[in-house]
């Protein structure tokens, strides 16, 4: 039988790890171009 806590802890998980990595990652894209134009 599914149970929801499961799904709960794997959405949670996925939001913890994914939305750090996105703001890294647009961090680094930002970077990059500053450095880019230079």
């Amino acid at each position: 039988m599914y149970t929801p806590r499961m799904g709960w802890t794997y959405w949670i998980i996925l939001h913890v790890i994914a939305i750090p990595l996105t703001i890294y990652i647009g961090t680094l894209f930002r970077n990059r171009e500053r450095t880019g134009a230079r």
